[in-house]
């Protein structure tokens, strides 16, 4: 059970609830730092159109005989890229922490780094983000004493960050959260993986493999090269590619990317793909706010009254009276 800091009320003027010394001293800290190879995408839910992203690739460098991690993060907004920034990180058994010693995760129930206060406030946890569920998560609060502001960072194994929110008061938002996580193959074992696949592999686990790939490689592609993304698409790579149930056309459609929503369209993605819950596209660009997005989506042909595994379409009644609703019942939708 969490225990009462001291260090929480004196510096920060609050009472935080760590967790008791005993059940972090041991845990190897390491593991809640991505993997070598990753890609994470971020939606940055920042309250205005939902449809900020950043894209984290992770690799493994050694500089000066210190290994470090680095983390290269691109920031699209509204599809139009905004930068690329760098960071590097120190990752070991007892803690986390970026290259001017500003230490991120400790196997300790409290630290003090830069000025800011941490606190280690649950353990062993189970936590559901876009990107799916996960367990034996940490999660660390950060808590500015200058200032009283809270900010609460969920971690995952293997995956790293799953998602930041701030804390006022009684209320958490929810305003950084994973919603897509690829360890990436190295070439090497690409390799060897076409090898194995042409030796062994039946024709229908191969195009599985394909699909997945397909996935990976325009999803990838699209942020790095439009004009190689497009390329990909007129050679025949498939449009409605799919990774874990959920097709790409769903997750360009979940960030807002309207541009990737409309060249997969005009490559004949299906308007009507959804995730592995069954949830349309056009859901849930209605969900998100949307609006060019699900525009897009009903005049290539989507059905907006398609319901999901928990018999959800796309039409709720918040959208009555707003553009997306409007936009939804020219095209038939009823309340589900």
């Amino acid at each position: 059970m969490p225990t009462e800091t001291m260090s929480g009320k004196e510096r920060s003027g609050a009472s935080v609830k760590t967790v008791p010394k005993e059940d972090i001293a041991g845990v190897d800290i390491s593991k809640y730092f991505p993997s070598v190879s990753t890609q994470n995408i971020y939606a940055i839910l920042d309250g205005t159109t939902g449809s900020n992203i950043t894209e984290t690739f992770i690799e493994a460098e050694e500089i000066n005989n210190v290994k470090e991690r680095a983390v290269e993060s691109r920031t699209k907004i509204s599809g139009e890229h905004k930068g690329t920034t760098t960071d590097y990180y120190t990752v070991s058994q007892t803690k986390i922490a970026e290259r001017d010693g500003y230490i991120i995760i400790k196997n300790a129930p409290a630290w003090e780094s830069q000025g800011l206060d941490f606190y280690i406030t649950d353990t062993d946890k189970t936590v559901e983000v876009y990107s799916g569920l996960y367990d034996d998560c940490i999660e660390v609060s950060r808590i500015d004493p200058d200032t009283g502001f809270r900010a609460v960072f969920t971690y995952a194994p293997k995956v790293g960050l799953l998602k930041m929110s701030k804390v006022t008061k009684d209320e958490e938002d929810v305003i950084v959260e994973l919603y897509y996580t690829k360890t990436l193959v190295q070439e090497d074992e690409k390799k060897e993986t076409k090898e194995s696949d042409e030796s062994e592999a039946n024709e229908s686990n191969t195009a599985s493999v394909t699909d997945e790939n397909d996935y990976d490689q325009l999803f990838k592609m699209y942020y790095e090269d439009k004009e190689n993304f497009i390329g990909m698409l007129e050679d025949g790579m498939n449009p409605n590619a799919e990774s874990d149930g959920t097709s790409i056309l769903f997750n360009f459609s979940f960030s807002g990317d309207i541009e990737a929503v409309e060249l997969l369209l005009e490559y004949g993605a299906d308007p009507n793909s959804t995730n592995s819950y069954n949830t349309t596209a056009v859901s849930i660009a209605a969900t998100k706010g949307h609006t060019s997005v699900v525009r897009a989506l009903l005049e290539a042909g989507a059905d907006p009254n398609l319901k999901d595994d928990g018999g959800m379409s796309a039409l709720s009644e918040e959208l009555i009276g707003t553009e997306i609703g409007d936009l939804l019942g020219d095209a038939g939708a009823v309340l589900y």
